[in-house]
């Protein structure tokens, strides 16, 4: 209790919650004591709690009414959640900005059997998620890189480094795609390989782009090539 709310053992024995404003909400503390006096005890009851600080935690109380030198008194435990709170909060927003995420994420084990992938994947590649959960990305292959492209690329992650390329894949409908992609090892708490994770963003179209405006460079090249022969000669005859 000292060390989760700051208070000494003597500044608290003998006052009450509500004198020491340790509740964040005191109607809250109100209707704890209502409830754990009708129940005989509170079960995992949350609320926000103040440190002496003034920090503002949160914690899940269980509680129970007990008999002692003859009085009726509650005997409390609460467990400081604040800070697996914030993890699980931490980890929702992170899920939720990978689900939205524009690039194409998928996750697979170590012997690259995939088991997650983002919304991104299904629109990109015309296959949904359970089609392809369980797969091997070879699934994606479209037969444009030999072997030994991906002899480097498995190399490179055995190793674990980072690969980063351009992949030219198909679709479920059999279309090719171009995209850029960086492939990570996915490293675990004990310092182990546990995955990979691959971060590919389709870019099929801006390399179109690229080539329109390569040919047409070409063809302004060419006409002011035509040109300045045209004007020689003119000036010939």
């Amino acid at each position: 209790f000292e060390r989760v709310t700051g208070y000494t053992r003597e500044e608290v024995l003998g006052r009450t919650v509500g004198e020491l404003n340790i509740w964040l909400r005191p109607e809250e503390l109100g209707k704890a004591v209502a409830e754990s006096a009708s129940q005989g005890g509170l079960r995992n009851y949350p609320f926000q709690f103040r440190t002496k600080a003034g920090e503002i935690r949160e914690g899940v109380m269980y509680a129970e009414t007990i008999q002692m030198n003859g009085s009726m008194c509650s005997i409390s435990t609460v467990l400081d959640v604040t800070d697996l709170k914030r993890s699980e909060e931490a980890a929702t927003s992170l899920a939720t900005a990978i689900e939205h995420a524009e690039e194409q994420i998928v996750v697979t084990d170590l012997e690259g059997t995939i088991r997650y992938c983002n919304p991104a994947v299904e629109k990109v590649t015309g296959y949904s998620r359970d089609e392809v959960i369980g797969k091997n990305p070879r699934v994606l292959k479209s037969g444009k890189h030999d072997n030994a492209f991906y002899v480097g690329m498995w190399r490179t992650l055995t190793e674990g480094g980072v690969w980063r390329g351009q992949l030219v894949n198909r679709k479920k409908n059999g279309k090719l795609y171009n995209e850029d992609a960086t492939i990570s090892p996915i490293i675990g708490p004990d310092g182990e390989k546990t995955g990979y994770v691959a971060i590919k963003r389709d870019v099929t179209a801006r390399l179109e782009m690229e080539e329109q405006l390569r040919q047409a460079q070409k063809l302004d090249s060419v006409g002011r090539l035509a040109g300045g022969v045209a004007h020689d000669f003119n000036n010939l005859l």
